[in-house]
């Protein structure tokens, strides 16, 4: 129902029975409150706002999940954040995006499924070397 965590759709009668819910300290309720906390984070427009709101994301979200056993994946995820919370904020000042990371790992897969089946690397040397001249003019490459 509230895939997107978006209430403004909701009819009054759905948002009674959805504070009913939240209000009744189900695990999943407090799972959904964390998750909706941390989009809060994610709309941060500078890495001092982004500092600020994960100190605050953190805190609250350790204090609403409690030690409950259910939500131990949860509890899980906020130590990796708090561990690794400096590397989140230079997020916001990175040009890196997953797209041209993911874009290096497939030239690097694809060098890696092209050298398999060369027995040494002389081989893969003649190979690199014979692929870099150009189409009309392949030098014969004598190896010893």
């Amino acid at each position: 129902m509230l895939k997107q965590g978006d209430v403004d759709h909701l009819t009054t009668n759905q948002l009674m029975a959805m504070a009913e819910l939240l209000d009744q300290g189900l695990d999943t309720a407090a799972a959904w409150r964390v998750k909706e906390r941390l989009r809060w984070v994610r709309q941060a427009k500078t890495p001092q706002a982004v500092r600020w709101r994960i100190t605050r994301f953190i805190n609250y979200a350790s204090e609403l999940v409690g030690e409950g056993a259910l939500l131990e994946p949860v509890r899980k995820a906020l130590q990796t954040l708090r561990t690794h919370a400096e590397r989140v904020v230079r997020r916001w000042t990175s040009t890196y995006t997953n797209a041209r990371l993911e874009g290096l790992n497939g030239v690097f897969q694809a060098a890696r499924a092209r050298a398999k089946g060369y027995r040494n690397d002389e081989t893969l040397h003649h190979h690199d070397l014979h692929d870099r001249q150009p189409r009309g003019r392949r030098v014969q490459i004598h190896l010893k």
